[in-house]
């Protein structure tokens, strides 16, 4: 290893990211990621005395501030009022004709809140990581290797997009943490059975994958354990190798730790994406298909059926990794397409809410606690109001679910398009005497198989929860992009 080139390699990164901090002043792109979307205001408690029948002393939300004037319905009141201010509040008609006004996202709607800041981080990396890997290849499409730059590209898209591709699996395991310490025993039981299953599957799946699936494991294994030989006899190391099946029991736990990651930012695009599939036309109806054609497409194209059918008619070797590698990156591409849509109809969730609120029948021998929802069939003004604030407040931590695991898909199949290597340089690799401990042949057979270990999973919980969701999601059309 050059590390020179490493070097050089780490400078050219930290200068791009002074550089997207600098352009941050003039354009936002967390920003641009959200513009369009119409986000549903919180209704001032001016507007809902209107539809008052009693009031109750309990803590509330100020109607000072923006909206003070009644009548009025569109109000931007922030979360902290609607838990902290206390004041004579309201008991309203469960059926009350409430309306609710809407505007598109600004940069305050972006604040300090944690998620907030992993968005916005996250979406710099991301863009980073697709002008460089984009620049590369055309690069290399008009140039080639004719001549010999100071910054190797190949290192600086697997420095930046592996490292973003960890930043993703940092902030699924902070959301995964945060399920279990605010949500339920219910959430933290399906990560653990998510993960068991994940475990389990996997170990079926390597009992059989060298027979079914295209994944070339065990030659991977195999080049980097005659790698380690040549480097501890150069060194005069002593040789300890570690046997094939504990590298497989190792891929089959990091695949149940990838699973429960994956559980909670899965369900989201679950839930966003039947929503969304509801109401879109023409092209956006096509891409939104794409999100379950085109995983189906990347696990078929790893089955050795699939290679020695192409392999009979004379199709090269080269050409199906470059198919593989297409097909990985519009997947990518088709998500990052569709992004909007998804977060239009989580945003929707919150007009969605209120008409479930209203249309909620409570037989009338059935009590309901006077302190959190007044009677069957009247409810508190500040839980409507909490209703729609919760939903703008973490839209920030709902695109961090949506955007993490197309970040890792992203990142693998970056990785596996540079550094997999051409048939012509697995060939050359070998009969080189180079003293690199992971080869090309090693890259490409571990990360095919954790992007096909990816899509698989993301496909069957895709289809399960799109018969779920088919059967008791009510979501309704609310507003589209602007």
């Amino acid at each position: 290893m050059d590390w020179r080139r490493v070097k050089t390699e780490v400078v050219a990164a930290l200068i791009f990211v002074y550089l997207l901090n600098f352009l941050r002043k003039f354009f936002n792109i967390a920003l641009a990621a959200l513009g369009g979307l119409q986000i549903y205001e919180t209704p001032a408690t001016d507007y809902l005395k209107t539809f008052a029948v009693s009031s109750s002393k309990i803590s509330g939300i100020s109607g000072s501030g923006k909206g003070k004037k009644s009548g009025k319905r569109g109000v931007g009141v922030s979360s902290a009022k609607v838990q902290n201010a206390v004041e004579e509040e309201l008991l309203i008609e469960r059926s009350a004709p409430i309306v609710l006004d809407s505007r598109s996202v600004k940069a305050s709607d972006l604040s300090d809140y944690v998620y907030d800041v992993y968005f916005e981080v996250l979406t710099n990396l991301t863009a980073g990581g697709i002008i460089i890997y984009l620049v590369h290849e055309l690069v290399m499409l008009i140039f080639g290797n004719k001549i010999e730059w100071a910054v190797d590209g190949k290192g600086l898209i697997f420095f930046w997009n592996g490292s973003t591709a960890l930043f993703a699996v940092v902030v699924m395991l902070r959301l995964l943490l945060d399920y279990a310490a605010h949500g339920d025993t219910n959430d933290t039981a399906l990560a653990l059975i998510t993960g068991s299953f994940s475990v389990l599957a996997t170990m079926i799946l390597m009992m059989s994958s060298e027979d079914n699936f295209d994944f070339e494991l065990d030659k991977g294994y195999d080049d980097v354990s005659a790698r380690m030989t040549k480097f501890c006899m150069l060194h005069e190391l002593p040789q300890q190798g570690v046997s094939f099946k504990i590298v497989k029991l190792l891929l089959a736990l990091s695949c149940g730790c990838l699973g429960m990651l994956l559980t909670f930012p899965t369900l989201r695009f679950i839930r966003c994406q039947t929503g969304a599939q509801k109401y879109a036309v023409g092209l956006w109806a096509v891409l939104l298909r794409g999100n379950l054609a085109l995983p189906c497409l990347v696990v078929i194209s790893f089955t050795k059926a699939i290679r020695e059918q192409l392999d009979s008619v004379g199709v090269p070797a080269e050409m199906v990794t470059t198919a593989r590698s297409l097909l990985l990156m519009a997947l990518v591409f088709v998500r990052l397409a569709t992004f909007k849509l998804h977060m239009q109809n989580y945003l929707n969730t919150a007009e969605e809410s209120l008409l479930n609120l209203q249309r909620i029948e409570v037989p009338k021998n059935v009590k309901v606690k006077q302190g959190m929802w007044g009677s069957s069939h009247k409810v508190p003004a500040v839980q409507v109001q909490r209703l729609v604030a919760k939903v703008s407040t973490f839209m920030a931590g709902v695109g961090v679910q949506l955007l993490t695991p197309v970040v890792m898909l992203f990142a693998i199949g970056s990785i596996v398009r540079i550094r997999g290597g051409t048939e012509a340089e697995l060939l050359a690799a070998q009969q080189e005497e180079d003293h690199q401990i992971v080869g090309p042949l090693f890259y490409r057979s571990l990360l095919s198989f954790y992007a096909w270990w990816v899509c698989g999973y993301s496909l069957i919980a895709m289809l399960i929860g799109s018969l779920w969701f088919s059967f008791t999601n009510h979501s309704i059309k609310g507003k589209k992009m602007a």
